[in-house]
């Protein structure tokens, strides 16, 4: 089985870190408290967890279904509205695309 999202890229590519995800390690000290207590794995849009689930103050846990979809992921994307996944994207200029 293929993983559900895949991040391919080449080492010194200027455009990688603007690519990757935000990702929170629920036993790392730093990591924000507004995150804390979701199941794992979560994914957050706007702030809230695609499949409706909500924090808790229990010990963290995996999810017993799993991860989201990635359809259950687009329908959160899409229900921010038009334009808001492009709006956190960062302009590139089309100069660039031939270099990477």
């Amino acid at each position: 089985m293929l993983p559900a999202v895949e991040l391919i890229y080449f080492t010194g590519c200027r455009h990688l870190d603007r690519t990757r995800w935000q990702e929170w390690d629920q036993y790392n000290s730093t990591t924000p408290e507004r995150v804390q207590g979701y199941a794992s794995p979560t994914v957050l849009v706007g702030g809230r967890d695609v499949t409706g689930g909500e924090r808790t103050n229990a010990a963290p846990a995996c999810r017993a279904a799993g991860g989201p979809s990635a359809g259950v992921i687009r329908a959160a994307l899409a229900a921010l509205g038009p334009g808001a996944v492009d709006a956190h994207r960062p302009e590139v200029d089309p100069r660039d695309s031939a270099s990477g």
